[in-house]
């Protein structure tokens, strides 16, 4: 029997899978069976969560959450595992930017995310699949990771479980801190996932939110709201950001073309 089962989710970056799949195989010393499911768009995504649910079903043990473009650390496994056979819910690693060279966080340890407070990166994830079917796993109508994520974390806390994470593990997270460079309809689809995210759950009554009929659904109304608002501030500085480099690198074309054309009629001169 498979001590764990590994679901790689394809949401953004298919060029990075061998990667994954690579440290997958390279650093996993436990039994595991891996599954690939490609993330779709629209109604192609709610086919992409009705297989997650699938995976979930058939797991004999616990259930592993990879982002494509995470590579995972050797020892990865038993360290989670450890950490959820204690602290149960949904364990989450530490994650870092692609490339940067760190193997390990300075004065790590294990915390337990308050809930609402903060939402923590999500590209390697481990639970029990009883905490996952619990909450019907992903919501379809989300085909970004940054928002189906968030959206898992707010069922979970809303029923109650513990999401922690554990720093001793350090992922080298492929699209960790790259938000910049994205060409502008994947930040259009991200933006729009991120507000349908922020309206499902600020505007939440018992019995609008699949599996979300309980006591703490006021409290994750107020921060959903509280995210959005924070998010636009966000956004509008992001794209502040994105105009003023891409003014600034018109600039410099240009005065490169011009010292070009100087240097020329100083030759022509001469």
């Amino acid at each position: 029997m498979d001590r764990l089962a590994v679901v790689i989710l394809v949401r953004h970056a298919p060029h990075l899978v061998p990667r994954c799949l690579d440290a997958i195989a390279t650093n996993t010393s436990p039994t595991h069976t891996t599954q690939v499911i490609e993330w779709g768009v629209g109604d192609d995504a709610l086919v992409s969560a009705n297989l997650f649910r699938r995976a979930v079903d058939r797991a004999t043990g616990p259930i592993c959450i990879v982002h494509d473009d995470a590579a995972v650390p050797a020892g990865w496994a038993e360290q989670l595992l450890g950490t959820l056979d204690r602290n149960g819910g949904l364990v989450l690693s530490a994650a870092t930017a692609a490339d940067s060279g760190a193997a390990a966080l300075p004065d790590t340890g294990i915390r337990v995310i308050q809930p609402f407070r903060e939402l923590p990166s999500a590209a390697l994830a481990v639970a029990e699949p009883a905490t996952l079917a619990t909450v019907a796993g992903f919501d379809g109508r989300f085909s970004t990771a940054r928002a189906g994520d968030a959206d898992l974390l707010f069922k979970l806390w809303c029923h109650g479980r513990t999401v922690t994470v554990d720093e001793h593990v350090l992922v080298d997270h492929g699209g960790c801190g790259r938000l910049e460079p994205l060409p502008e309809p994947v930040l259009a689809e991200r933006e729009a996932d991120w507000r349908a995210f922020t309206a499902t759950w600020s505007g939440a009554t018992p019995g609008s939110v699949a599996e979300a009929d309980l006591p703490r659904l006021p409290e994750a109304a107020t921060a959903a709201a509280w995210i959005e608002r924070w998010s636009e501030v966000r956004m509008l500085r992001l794209r502040e950001r994105r105009r003023f480099e891409s003014e600034r690198a018109e600039l410099e074309r240009r005065a490169e073309a011009s010292a070009g054309s100087t240097r020329w009629l100083t030759a022509e001169r001469d």
